[in-house]
């Protein structure tokens, strides 16, 4: 771990790594073997209607190829979160991915994760002052 950066950040970028490599699976196992459950999500996420319609449209209508492409997304944010010299890269796909949850409606959960997602990377790219380094 770097120890040039507070190693809160690096327990954060952890977590947040561990947390998409699951989804990553988790998405696998759902689109091979309960594709449709993924027809319904823009409504249940409460999205507005223009989202709903293109969701519906695209990822409601095409799972088989829309989801493992998101699965792909968050594997790449997985192994950059837990990589020391991407990490940062990591945390910012993270991030990114969350913004696509607030389109889809789903503030309550990402609009605090987002926060603290922006709050850890802005905190990974500042320098320890020297007598803090380890």
């Amino acid at each position: 771990m770097r120890q040039d950066h507070p190693q809160w950040t690096n327990e954060a970028a952890v977590v947040t790594g561990v947390v998409f490599a699951l989804a990553f699976f988790t998405n696998l196992l759902v689109v091979l073997l309960a594709p449709e459950s993924y027809v319904g999500f823009a409504e249940w996420a409460g999205a507005p209607g223009w989202v709903r319609a293109l969701w519906a449209a695209t990822v409601g209508a095409h799972p088989g190829f829309w989801m493992p492409l998101v699965a792909l997304y968050q594997f790449a944010v997985a192994v950059c979160a837990l990589s020391e010299s991407r990490r940062v890269i990591g945390l910012a796909g993270a991030a990114l991915f969350h913004c696509g949850l607030l389109v889809l409606g789903m503030w309550p959960y990402a609009l605090p994760v987002l926060a603290c997602l922006l709050l850890t990377s802005w905190q990974a790219t500042k320098p320890l002052p020297e007598k803090e380094k380890t």
